[in-house]
C-alpha cells in the first residue's frame, strides 16, 4: 500500500470516529475489588464487567473479556452509585438555598439556559412546569455531589405551591439529552405557606394551603373527566375550561404519577397523608425530622419517607440567664432528631435520605455519622441512598443495584462508605469513569503526629495562620496555599536534627500529612490524626459529629398520654354539679367504659370491672361536668385567618389541629374538656369550625368530636371590612352593607351551584351524558348552610349588623347557630330569641375598640331573661384557663344562681354546638367528661385537682407537681449536653421563644383585636 493511500484511509477513519453517532466500544473489567452489589450483599474479591454503559456481569470468578480494559481496584470497595431523591434546582444551578445568604457564583454551566431567574412572582399553580426543560447543573456543584458518591439526583422545582414535575438525571458530564433517566419524575407540592413575596395568589395560612391543594386536585380530576366527556360527544356542549396546571396534574390526581409532598414536620406529613388517603394519591413525603413525635400515627399511614438530615441546631442563648427560657421541647428536638431515621426503619417504613435542607453539601458526612451512631445500619444507610429511592421513582430495574443489565453507575471508595476516614476516589456514570479530586481543605485544630501535638489556627482578619508544636512552644506563621500550609521552622521542634527545615501540612481525608525537608533535601513524612476532645469520655455517643460510637436509643414515650385509663371510676361523696335536671347535691359519680353510668348515693363498682377501676374520695371537693369553650382558637397550627380571600368557606380548622399546643394542657388544668375551634374573623364567611376534645397526647384526628354538627364562622363589622388592618391594602368590602351584600351574593351563588348539580344528575338519570359540574369546595360548604347541614357561628358586635344577618338568613330560610361576642346583643335580645339563635359572649371584656363601647356586664342576664341560650367564651388561650371563675361573674352581674352561672360554660355551650346529647352535663349515658375541684368551680381560689375526658384522666394536679422535678432534671441534663456542643463549635441557632397564650379573632396580624 503506497503512502498516499494509507494517509487517505487514516483521514477517513478519523472522520468516521469523529461522527457524533458513532462510539468506540466501552468495555471495562473492574477487578480485585471488594463489591457491595446491594444492601446486605457482599463479594469480598470480585469483578464487574461494564459494556457500553451497562453492567454485563458482577461477582467473584467472573472471566475478564478479551476486549475489556482492565482496571485493578485492589484495596477499594465498589458500591452502587448513590441517588439523592430530592434536590431543588436552585442548589443544582449553584444559587443559594432560599433563606440563606447569596454565595459566590462561579463555575461552568453544564446544561440548560444560563440566564438567572427573574424576581417576578411565581403563580401558585405551576404543575405544568417541567424541570427538564430548564435544568442547569453547575460544574462545581456536580463535582461536589460526585465527591460524596452521588451519581443520580432527582431535580425538583422550587417555586409555587404546585411546583411541577421533577426529573431524574445522572451527574454525567454529557448534554442533558444524554443524562436524563426520567423526564417526568413526579409532581412536587409544598404543604406549608410560601412567601407572598415570591408566590402570587397563594393562601397565607396552613389551613388555606390544605384547602387550596384539595380544590386543585378536584379541579384536575374534573378537567380529565370533562375533557373525556366532551371528546366523546362534543355536540351541543360548551368546551370545558382549560388550564395547563389542571391538565398537567391530572395523572397525579388519578394516582398514576407520584406526588412528592414537602412536609417540614410531622403535622404536615399527616395532613399530606390525609390528602393522599382521600384522593388515592401515590404519595411520597419529604422532610419530617420529627416524625417520631407521632410515631403511631405515622406508622399507620405506611408512608414512603424521604427524610431530611437537616436536624435542629443546638440552641444558643445570649447569656447564662437566658437558658431559663430555652424550651424543653426545643432541647429534645435537637437531641432526638438524629435518631429519627432509625426509629422510622424500626417501624418497618421505607426510608430514603436526602441532602435537601442542608445549607452546604459538605455537612452530609457529619450528619450521617450522627445517624449511624444512633443505630441506622450501614445497610439501611446504603439502601436509603440506592434501592429505596430507586423504588420510589420506579427505576429499580435500571439503577440502585450492581446487577447485570443495570446502568453502570457505581462509586469506588477507599475504606468503607459512610464511615469515618473513608473517601470516594472515583465514580462511574453510564460506564464513564470520573476520578474525584480530593477536596482542597487546610488543616485546622489539633492533631497528634507521632508523639507531637500540632495545633493549627486559621487566619483571623490581619492575623496570619499559625502553628504551635508541643505545649509550650511559641507559635510561628504559616503561608496558606491552595491545598496546604507551608512553613519554615527548626527541625528540633519536630524531633529531627537541629537546623532549619521547610515543611508543608496537608490533609489526606481526616488524616494530617506533614512533609519536612532539611537543607540537604532529605525529606521526612509524618502522619497523624485529629486529637479527640479532652472530655470525650464524658460525652454522649453523638457528642462529636465524626463519632461513630453507638448511641442507639429506644423510641421515647409520646409527648403526653392519659394518666389513667380504667374501665370504671367511682367518685364518692363529692358536691356534684350535674348541670342537668338533678341539680347540685352531695353524691357519688359512677363511670363505666368512658360513659356516665349514674349519679346518686351509695354507688358501687360492678365486680366485672373491679380489676380495672379507680376510686376517688371526693369528700369536701366539688365535681362538675367538663367545661366547654364555645369560641376558641387553641391548637390551630399557624394563622387562624385565611387572609387571601374574604370568603374562605373551603378551609377547615380540622385540617390544622396541633396536639402539641401547650395551651391544651394549660386549659385542662383549668377544667376545660371541650372547645370550639373557630376560624378567625377577618373574613365575611370564614372557615369551617371544629369541636375538639382536649385529649392531650392524641394525634390530630383523635382530638375531633367526630359526630358534632358541622359549623362555619361568619364575621361582621370592622374586621371583615378591614378597619383594623392599618397599612394593608383595602379591598371589597369596606362597609357593613358591603359585607352583607357579599354574603348574599355567595348564598345565591351556592343555590345556583346546587341547581347545576341537580340538573346534571337529572340528565344522567335520563340516560344522557352531561358535562360534569366542577366541584367547588367553597360553594359546597355554603350550600350546606342553606340546606341546614352546617351551623353559622357569627362574630358580631353591634345591633345593626346582628339584625341585618338575621334578616338576610331568614330571607334564605337559614337559622343562625350563635352570635359570637355579641356585646350589643342585649339591645336586640327579643329579635335574637325570635330567630332562635344563641349568644356566646364575654363576661366583662370590652373597651378595646370602637364597636364594643356600649358593652355592659348585664348582657348575658338580659339575653337569658328574653329566652336566648347564652354561654361565656374565651377567644383566648389565656382566658380559657379560668372559665370557671369567669362564669362566677354572672352571679354578681345579673342575679344568676350558682348552677345557672356554671351552665354558661357547660350545658349551654353544649346546646349551642349541638353536642348536648354527648357532653355538657353529668347524666347517665353521656361522655364521662368531668372535673374535680378543691372548692366551688366559681371561686377564683379553687384549684382543679383532676380533669377526665371520656373516662380517661388527662390532668392531675398532684402528678403535675411531681412531674415538674423530673422535667427540670431532664432539662438540666440536656442543657449540659447543649453547652458542651456549643463549646465544641457545633452549629447553633437562637432558641425558640416559649409559646405564650395567643388570643383574638385576628391572630396573625399586628395589633391583635377581637
Amino acid at each position: 500500500m503506497n503512502r498516499s493511500r494509507l494517509l487517505l484511509l487514516t483521514l477517513l477513519s478519523i472522520g468516521f470516529l469523529a461522527r457524533a453517532d458513532v462510539e468506540l466500544p466501552r468495555v471495562y473489567a473492574l477487578t480485585n475489588a471488594r463489591i457491595v452489589p446491594a444492601p446486605g450483599k457482599l463479594v469480598e474479591r470480585g469483578t464487574i464487567v461494564v459494556r457500553q454503559g451497562l453492567i454485563e456481569s458482577v461477582g467473584s470468578g467472573i472471566p475478564v473479556p478479551k476486549d475489556a480494559v482492565v482496571v485493578d481496584l485492589s484495596g477499594r470497595t465498589i458500591y452502587p452509585g448513590l441517588i439523592d431523591p430530592f434536590v431543588r434546582v436552585n442548589r443544582l444551578s449553584g444559587a443559594s438555598p432560599r433563606g440563606q445568604h447569596p454565595e459566590e457564583e462561579t463555575g461552568e454551566t453544564l446544561s440548560g439556559p444560563t440566564g438567572r431567574q427573574t424576581e417576578k412572582k411565581a403563580p401558585a399553580l405551576l404543575a405544568q412546569h417541567k424541570v427538564v426543560e430548564s435544568l442547569e447543573i453547575r460544574s462545581d456543584v456536580r463535582e461536589e455531589f460526585l465527591s460524596l458518591g452521588f451519581t443520580v439526583v432527582a431535580a425538583v422545582p422550587e417555586r409555587g405551591v404546585f411546583r411541577g414535575q421533577g426529573a431524574l438525571v445522572s451527574l454525567g458530564d454529557g448534554d442533558l439529552e444524554k443524562t436524563v433517566i426520567q423526564d417526568r419524575a413526579g409532581q412536587v407540592v409544598v404543604l406549608d405557606p410560601v412567601s407572598k413575596k415570591e408566590i402570587e395568589e397563594a393562601p397565607v395560612s396552613k389551613m388555606g394551603m390544605v384547602a387550596f391543594i384539595r380544590q386543585t386536585i378536584l379541579d384536575a380530576k374534573w378537567w380529565k373527566e370533562a375533557s373525556q366527556a366532551y371528546a366523546a360527544n362534543p355536540s351541543g356542549k360548551a368546551r370545558p375550561e382549560f388550564r395547563q396546571s389542571w391538565a398537567a396534574f391530572a395523572d397525579a390526581a388519578s394516582g398514576q404519577e407520584p406526588v412528592f409532598f414537602e412536609t417540614p414536620g410531622v403535622l404536615a406529613l399527616l395532613r399530606a397523608a390525609g390528602l393522599a388517603r382521600d384522593f388515592n394519591l401515590k404519595a411520597r413525603y419529604v422532610g419530617a425530622s420529627d416524625a417520631y413525635l407521632l410515631a403511631d400515627e405515622v406508622k399507620a399511614v405506611r408512608p414512603d419517607l424521604i427524610l431530611t438530615l437537616d436536624f435542629p441546631r443546638v440552641p444558643a442563648p445570649a447569656d447564662d440567664d437566658a437558658w431559663l427560657d430555652v424550651t424543653l421541647p426545643g432541647l429534645r428536638a435537637w437531641d432526638r432528631a438524629p435518631s429519627n431515621p432509625y426509629w422510622m426503619r424500626q417501624m418497618g417504613l421505607n426510608v430514603a435520605l436526602t441532602t435537601h435542607g442542608l445549607t452546604h453539601l459538605d455537612e452530609l458526612p457529619s450528619r450521617l455519622q450522627k445517624v449511624r451512631a444512633r443505630g441506622f445500619s450501614a445497610d439501611d444507610l446504603l439502601a436509603a441512598f440506592t434501592t429505596v429511592p430507586a423504588a420510589m421513582y420506579g427505576v429499580s430495574n435500571r439503577i440502585g443495584e450492581l446487577a447485570p443489565g443495570r446502568i453502570a453507575n457505581l462509586v469506588v471508595v477507599k475504606g468503607r462508605l459512610f464511615e469515618k476516614g473513608s473517601r470516594v476516589v472515583e465514580t462511574w456514570i453510564d460506564g464513564f469513569r470520573h476520578e474525584v479530586r480530593q477536596k482542597e481543605t487546610l488543616p485546622s485544630g489539633t492533631f497528634l503526629v507521632e508523639g507531637l501535638r500540632l495545633e493549627f489556627k486559621k487566619a483571623q482578619g490581619s492575623k496570619p495562620a499559625t502553628l504551635i508544636v508541643g505545649e509550650k512552644a511559641q507559635p510561628f506563621g504559616l503561608t496558606a496555599r491552595e491545598d496546604r500550609y507551608e512553613f519554615e521552622a527548626d527541625g528540633a521542634l519536630f524531633l529531627m536534627a537541629p537546623g532549619p527545615v521547610s515543611g508543608t501540612a496537608t490533609l489526606d481525608g481526616l488524616s494530617l500529612l506533614v512533609r519536612l525537608a532539611d537543607r540537604k533535601g532529605e525529606a521526612v513524612i509524618k502522619r497523624g490524626e485529629k486529637e479527640p476532645p479532652l472530655d470525650a469520655s464524658t460525652q454522649p455517643a453523638d457528642a462529636t459529629e465524626e463519632s461513630s460510637t453507638s448511641d442507639v436509643r429506644p423510641l421515647p414515650q409520646r409527648f403526653a398520654r392519659p394518666l389513667a385509663e380504667p374501665r370504671a371510676v367511682l367518685v364518692r361523696n363529692a358536691t356534684v354539679w350535674t348541670s342537668g335536671p338533678s341539680g347540685k347535691s352531695v353524691a357519688d359519680l359512677l363511670v363505666l367504659d368512658g360513659k356516665v353510668s349514674a349519679v346518686g348515693k351509695d354507688l358501687a363498682i360492678p365486680q366485672t370491672v373491679a380489676a380495672s377501676s379507680v376510686e376517688i374520695d371526693g369528700t369536701g371537693k366539688h365535681l362538675t361536668a367538663g367545661l366547654i369553650d364555645c369560641h376558641s382558637h387553641t391548637a390551630l397550627d399557624g394563622d387562624v385567618n385565611e387572609y387571601s380571600e374574604n370568603i374562605s368557606a373551603d378551609v377547615r380548622t380540622s385540617d390544622v389541629l396541633d396536639p402539641f399546643d401547650p395551651a391544651i394542657y394549660w386549659q385542662l388544668a383549668g377544667g376545660l374538656t371541650t372547645f370550639h375551634a373557630l376560624h378567625g374573623s377577618a373574613n365575611a364567611i370564614g372557615g369551617q369550625s371544629t369541636v375538639v376534645k382536649l385529649k392531650y397526647g392524641s394525634g390530630p384526628e383523635k382530638l375531633l368530636l367526630a359526630d358534632a354538627p358541622a359549623g362555619i364562622k361568619f364575621a361582621l363589622g370592622e374586621n371583615p371590612k378591614g378597619a383594623n388592618a392599618p397599612g394593608e391594602p383595602r379591598s371589597y368590602p369596606q362597609t357593613r352593607m358591603g359585607v352583607s351584600a357579599l354574603i348574599r351574593q355567595r348564598f345565591q351563588a351556592a343555590l345556583d351551584y346546587r341547581e347545576r348539580q341537580k340538573a346534571a344528575e337529572a340528565a344522567r338519570k335520563a340516560g344522557q351524558t352531561p358535562m360534569p359540574v366542577r366541584t367547588d369546595l367553597e360553594l359546597d360548604a355554603i350550600a350546606e348552610i342553606l340546606e341546614g347541614k352546617r351551623r353559622i357561628h357569627s362574630h358580631a358586635y353591634v345591633k345593626q349588623e346582628i339584625l341585618d344577618l338575621i334578616r338576610l338568613c331568614e330571607e334564605f330560610g337559614v337559622k343562625i347557630g350563635t352570635f359570637q361576642h355579641a356585646l350589643d346583643a342585649y339591645k336586640v335580645a327579643d329579635e335574637i330569641a325570635a330567630h332562635g339563635a344563641g349568644a356566646s359572649v364575654f363576661s366583662d371584656w370590652w373597651a378595646y375598640k370602637f364597636e364594643v363601647y356600649d358593652a355592659i356586664p348585664y348582657n348575658a342576664s338580659i339575653l337569658k331573661q328574653r329566652g336566648v341560650t347564652v354561654s361565656y367564651n374565651s377567644d383566648s388561650d389565656e382566658l380559657a384557663r379560668r372559665l370557671g371563675p369567669e362564669a362566677g361573674k354572672a352571679v354578681k352581674y345579673g342575679n344568676f344562681t350558682d348552677e345557672e352561672a356554671l351552665a354558661l360554660v357547660t350545658a349551654n355551650p353544649a346546646m349551642q354546638l349541638g353536642i348536648a346529647a354527648r357532653t355538657g352535663s353529668l347524666e347517665a349515658g353521656k361522655d364521662a367528661d368531668f372535673v374535680l375541684w378543691s372548692g366551688s368551680p366559681l371561686d377564683p381560689a379553687s384549684a382543679v385537682l383532676e380533669t377526665w375526658i371520656e373516662g380517661k384522666k388527662y390532668f392531675d394536679r398532684a402528678e403535675d407537681l411531681r412531674t415538674r422535678e423530673l422535667l427540670d432534671a431532664e432539662k438540666e441534663d440536656l442543657i449540659t449536653l447543649a453547652r458542651k456542643a456549643l463549646a465544641r463549635g457545633e452549629a447553633s441557632r437562637e432558641p425558640d421563644r416559649p409559646k405564650r397564650p395567643r388570643h383574638g379573632c385576628l391572630d396573625g396580624r399586628e395589633g391583635e383585636v377581637h
